[in-house]
């Protein structure tokens, strides 16, 4: 059950920390049409450890809407197969596509992504 502080801030909250901090990239699910959310991505990440203990580095990991209508609700995230498109380093002008590498949680409206 959501907590007070979870639909607040899934409804309001969320959406002004991506007005704020937010770019637009290109989701390309697996089978089906590209679009393009607003994401906040941190380059550079922390290493996540896998399920056998190792630690692993994604190329970068990404807070979307936990939403079909402009962002993307983690049970439809399809792991190693559904891509992003964006630039990884600031003032790189081509866009790259990464795959998802993990779910790494789903809470209060904002479904993250591990990408590599």
């Amino acid at each position: 059950m959501a907590t007070v502080f979870d639909s607040l801030f899934g409804k309001t909250g969320f959406s002004l920390l991506l007005t704020q901090f937010g770019e637009p990239i290109t989701y390309m699910p697996n089978g089906g049409e590209s679009r393009t959310v607003k994401a906040i991505v941190e380059r550079d990440p922390p290493a996540i450890f896998d399920a056998v203990g190792n630690a692993v580095l994604p190329a970068a990991t990404i807070r979307i809407r936990s939403c079909k209508n402009s962002g993307v609700p983690a049970k439809d995230v399809d792991t190693g197969k559904d891509q992003f498109e964006f630039v990884l380093k600031i003032g790189e002008t081509v866009p790259k596509r990464y795959s998802v590498m993990q779910l790494i949680s789903q809470d209060s409206g904002v479904t993250q992504l591990a990408l590599r």
